[in-house]
């Protein structure tokens, strides 16, 4: 094994970006910008940032979810020769999916529908407005026929323009859930593999069922709007890699102070929308990083306490940030990007750690209510086994006008009831409803007085819970 595939060390954590900024500190070659570690500060860091979070509070709506929607709109909004550098293989792609995150009427909806009015997306060389199509998820051959060359026009028909850009909105992850358990379902490996802007498509026999795109040649954005309960329908893709690819963000509203009404205009948002393909380059002290972090985790492929969702941390950095430079009208991320991408990642770690915790409570709690009830139906079993041998004794004794051979009966009881007949009549005879007199197979039974077998008979009646004998059950 190569010496760099091993112990390798990340390089160290230099001063916060403002003091590079201001020249107080030179910044050493290999280095990264030290990360804040309250995510709120992010909203303080740039003009753009600070004006959609009064745009968020002005339509009641959590920032962050806005902001998720806001990255995955104008990522979408670029066209697919926008790159990142090879630094790991080939290029990557920007192509980006969120996680939005809260229960039931608790703000998914509300933050799409903002970040649609938060930003204003124009090209930067035309001004004219950036239109990206706005689509429901699908099947996987449907994805991939989205960004199909349409077929060719009819006599006097119009051609179509091959989509090469879309959002894709999926309203609920249960619809995904269900689409992904299909027999035969490709939804799952198409997302991976579009989540990366990989070749992707399935080269069937027959040309009407035949699908295929070329890396790098389509832009997906992609929002799965996430109830915690039903987070599983993503996270149990963990062996593939599904979840790991999710910025997860939260959509609740966090802040519960008093709603102070204003009218925010959208922020600008130019883009540059090259034709030929072009790299968003990142600073070089971040490629040292990156590369240096995936070898650390290349050594590190079979360590079973790594924590698989972690395993594309970095590239969702990498996204994220580029997604920050766009909104600045940037085509190159620099050191602060990458350093507010770290801080939106501490929110997608929160978020993903309290949907966690909360499958964990659940699962505790379901567990514990099925040891009650499994609890519970065992007592209720046993009861009615002993109501079944008490029945059973009464009738040999009245059969027997008042007196009954011990062992007689017992054998005469049906055999998951033998071993309880025994402790009826010890109960009975604890009463002071009959004597036993005899030992072994001769013991006899005999109630006290002409109404004793009456009074046996009501004994029973009124013992509803489990005999205690012996020290109960």
């Amino acid at each position: 094994m190569t010496p760099f595939m091993h112990d390798v060390e990340l390089p160290p954590a230099p001063p916060p970006v403002e003091r590079i900024a201001n020249g107080e500190v030179e910044v050493p070659p290999g280095v990264v910008p030290v990360e804040t570690t309250n995510p709120d500060d992010l909203w303080t860091r740039r003009d753009s940032l600070a004006h959609l979070m009064r745009f968020a509070h002005s339509r009641n709506v959590n920032p962050w979810g806005m902001l998720g929607c806001v990255l995955a709109r104008v990522i979408a909004s670029t066209p697919p020769t926008l790159v990142t550098p090879p630094l790991i293989g080939g290029y990557g792609s920007l192509n980006i999916f969120i996680a939005l995150t809260a229960n039931s009427g608790g703000g998914k909806g509300a933050c799409m529908s903002a970040a649609r009015d938060a930003v204003e997306i124009v090209d930067a060389t035309g001004g004219f407005p950036v239109h990206v199509p706005e689509i429901n998820s699908g099947t996987g051959e449907g994805l991939v026929r989205l960004f199909m060359e349409p077929p060719a026009p009819k006599k006097d028909e119009l051609p179509t323009p091959r989509i090469t850009r879309a959002l894709v909105n999926e309203s609920e992850v249960s619809n995904l859930d269900a689409l992904a358990g299909r027999s035969g379902s490709t939804v799952v490996p198409t997302l991976l593999k579009m989540w990366s802007g990989e070749q992707a498509g399935f080269n069937n026999s027959s040309a009407d069922t035949r699908s295929n795109v070329e890396a790098h040649t389509y832009r997906l954005g992609m929002i799965t709007q996430v109830q915690p309960a039903n987070a599983p329908a993503i996270l149990k893709h963990e062996d593939s890699g599904l979840p790991q690819r999710y910025v997860w963000l939260p959509a609740w509203m966090e802040d519960t102070g008093q709603w102070i009404p204003e009218t925010v205009p959208p922020l600008k948002v130019e883009l540059t929308t090259p034709r030929d393909q072009t790299v968003m380059d990142l600073p070089e002290s971040v490629k040292t990083y990156v590369v240096a972090d995936y070898r650390r985790r290349s050594s590190q492929a079979f360590n079973v306490d790594a924590d698989p969702l972690e395993g594309h941390r970095t590239m969702l950095r990498i996204k994220i940030a580029c997604g920050l430079a766009l909104l600045e009208g940037h085509t190159d991320v620099d050191l602060e990007d990458w350093e507010l991408a770290g801080v939106v990642l501490l929110k997608h770690t929160d978020t993903l750690g309290l949907v966690r915790r909360e499958l964990a409570t659940k699962a505790r709690r379901e567990a514990e209510q099925r040891t009650q009830n499994q609890r519970e139906a065992e007592i209720a079993r046993l009861e009615k086994m002993e109501a079944r041998a008490r029945s059973h004794v009464v009738r040999r004794l009245e059969a027997g006008e008042g007196t009954v051979n011990v062992a007689a009966c017992r054998y005469a009881a049906k055999s998951d009831l033998r071993k309880l007949v025994p402790e009826v009549f010890e109960a009975l005879e604890a009463e002071g409803l009959i004597t036993v007199t005899g030992e072994g197979t001769r013991a006899v039974a005999q109630v006290h007085g002409p109404q004793g077998v009456d009074r046996v008979r009501e004994w029973s009646n009124r013992s509803n819970g489990p005999t205690q004998v012996n020290g109960g059950m």
